[in-house]
């Protein structure tokens, strides 16, 4: 008979958000086994459909209810004309999604920003005790519904926040809190830390298992022997179509075939992290050099933040090399990425947040082209570094290691573009079975064991 699982998260399928593939693959990969069943608790989005996760849902059939909440938008942000928005083609970070929180640095804020600062986050709290009170008169309603277990995901805190009190009222429920993004985060004014931290108490006390994307988005839930950091994956199928129709040359627009040699990125970029300095100061230092011709090499960028990439650019006179796509489809997005010949990733692991590894770098390990990881801050030895080398995928570049890792960085991708030049491809030696630990079939292995029995199965 098969097992009934609650799953509350705020972003799920068709919703068009990078935040919503996790858990919409999780349950795809563990509804495959023939064992489970679930009923999904969101959040109710009028936001554009992504056509793949759709394709995920509907696979599910009658294994899978999807039951959206409304709750109030956002007034603060579109008095201000921040719609916010979290397409599946921006990547991940904390609060992205439909109702994004946005905060300045209260150092840096005058008056006016930090009352909006302040505004923003009682709005987004209320906002989230509001999804959890309608959440739980919805899981009233099911009482013919024996659930055998709940997880919850994180962000936004309204996932745990109902947990909780479907917890309050189920003491025999099996909880499994899931942290998709940090929940402590700096920007956050210091006040609401109580509401927070409350949050974080609460689930390290009750829950049965907790599982993260490092340890640094568990917080104090990190150190006890029930956590678990599962990351985030890739699914196989999203590209197997593609991949066949670019193989045989029948029905697919090839993005780049102009004979240039492409660089992109896709997603999101963050003012302040997401800091593209290394890459372009390594690209305005070989062409100074002679060493390659910048008419033959192009930056391309999928995402809605084009002014942010175009005015770190400028900074090396480098904005000409742009190419701006603007938001696509993530069907289109993956279609670039296994066109292109060099992926671009931006990542951080510092003090203040420490090994930032995006959806999207994981995205960019099926699509079997060489990455290429600029990993600013002061540590080394990033979970980025760490798949890279081992799997030969591409090249990471830490700024924590210094002179050394420029002089690496250049010189990996004056290789690209040589071979490129010379051959009509940058050669690809990923290793196939190291890659294939971060896909969504064996991620959603590893959950059913921690789900089961409060244990990992680390491949």
């Amino acid at each position: 008979m098969k097992k009934t699982v609650l799953i509350i998260s705020q972003y799920f399928a068709p919703v068009n958000t990078i935040a919503s593939i996790r858990f919409t693959k999780i349950a795809k990969y563990l509804q495959a086994t023939g064992n489970y069943r679930f009923v999904v608790i969101t959040r109710s989005s009028g936001d554009k459909k992504d056509p793949l996760l759709t394709r995920d849902l509907k696979a599910m059939g009658a294994d899978i209810k999807v039951l959206g909440i409304d709750v109030m938008d956002n007034f603060i942000d579109r008095m201000r004309g921040n719609t916010g928005g979290g397409n599946a083609n921006a990547g991940a970070s904390a609060g992205s999604g439909t109702n994004a929180v946005k905060f300045m640095p209260v150092t840096e804020a005058n008056a006016k920003e930090k009352a909006y600062k302040y505004a923003n986050t009682a709005k987004y709290i209320y906002n989230e005790r509001l999804f959890a009170k309608r959440g739980l008169a919805l899981f009233k309603r099911m009482k013919n519904i024996k659930f055998d277990a709940m997880i919850s995901s994180y962000g936004d805190a309204g996932a745990h926040l109902l947990a909780e009190r479907i917890k309050d009222e189920n003491p025999d429920l099996k909880w499994i809190a899931d942290f998709r993004d940090p929940a402590i985060m700096y920007y956050r004014p210091r006040s609401f830390d109580r509401f927070f931290n409350k949050m974080m108490e609460d689930v390290n006390r009750r829950a049965f298992a907790i599982t993260g994307v490092n340890r640094v988005s568990m917080g104090i839930c990190a150190d006890t022997d029930r956590s678990h950091v599962v990351i985030n994956g890739f699914d196989p199928e999203d590209t197997a179509e593609i991949k066949q129709a670019i193989k045989s040359g029948d029905g697919i627009e090839l993005p780049f075939n102009d004979g240039r040699f492409h660089i992109i990125y896709t997603g999101r970029i963050y003012g302040g992290k997401t800091d593209f300095g290394f890459f372009f100061a390594a690209l305005r230092e070989l062409i100074d050099t002679g060493m390659i011709d910048m008419s033959e090499v192009v930056v391309d960028y999928a995402g809605g933040n084009f002014d942010l990439l175009t005015e770190q650019a400028a900074e090396y006179a480098l904005s000409g090399m742009l190419c701006d796509h603007g938001f696509v489809e993530r069907k289109q997005a993956l279609t670039m990425q296994l066109t292109s010949q060099m992926l671009l990733v931006i990542s951080w692991n510092d003090n203040d947040e420490e090994d930032m590894l995006t959806g999207k770098f994981m995205e960019y390990l099926n699509a079997e082209r060489n990455v290429l990881a600029i990993v600013n801050g002061n540590r080394s030895g990033s979970k980025i570094y760490e798949i890279l080398t081992e799997s030969g995928a591409g090249f990471a570049f830490e700024e924590a290691r210094g002179e050394e890792a420029k002089a690496a960085l250049k010189e990996y991708i004056l290789k690209g573009y040589t071979e490129y030049k010379e051959t009509g491809d940058f050669s690809y030696k990923g290793n196939s079975e190291v890659i294939g630990q971060y896909s969504y079939p064996v991620i959603a292995a590893r959950y059913e064991s921690i789900m089961e029995s409060g244990k990992d199965i680390t491949p």
